[in-house]
């Protein structure tokens, strides 16, 4: 890489940290890699339930139990209980600055797990649009 757009490109390295502290309270995994929902996972928004999902996907791929961590609409409609249509609003509604979609498949980009920790924790629909921004 060039010296002159070193500060220009985005790592892809995130803080595992500030990602497991954001999922938690609401997903639990096996070494198999199912993704096991708490009770607290049932009491959040269809757009919160989407991000743990995504969330726990790349901490999947991060233990090298899952390949990608892209997850196709449907199988993401599929584990939070809703339909394709439905997630796809979310995605480019309220989420479309904190996830990436492409081919019918979506994740978190790595620098925006900041982003997606701040979404899960807001309080109400005021904060969760100011940390959707």
């Amino acid at each position: 890489m060039k010296e002159e757009y070193k500060d220009l490109f985005v790592s892809e390295d995130f803080d595992r940290k500030i990602l497991v502290d954001a999922i938690k309270k609401y997903i639990k995994l096996t070494k198999e890699g199912k993704i096991v929902p708490t009770e607290d996972f049932d009491k959040l928004s269809l757009a919160r339930k989407m991000l743990c999902i995504l969330l726990a996907r790349k901490i999947l791929v991060d233990e090298e139990i899952e390949k990608d961590e892209k997850i196709h609409i449907t199988e993401l409609a599929s584990n939070v209980g809703s339909k394709r249509p439905t997630i796809e609003g979310q995605i480019y509604g309220i989420l479309k600055n904190i996830v990436s979609s492409k081919e019918g498949k979506t994740w978190v980009p790595s620098y925006n797990i900041q982003k997606a920790k701040k979404f899960l924790e807001a309080k109400n629909k005021k904060e969760e649009f100011k940390a959707g921004e």
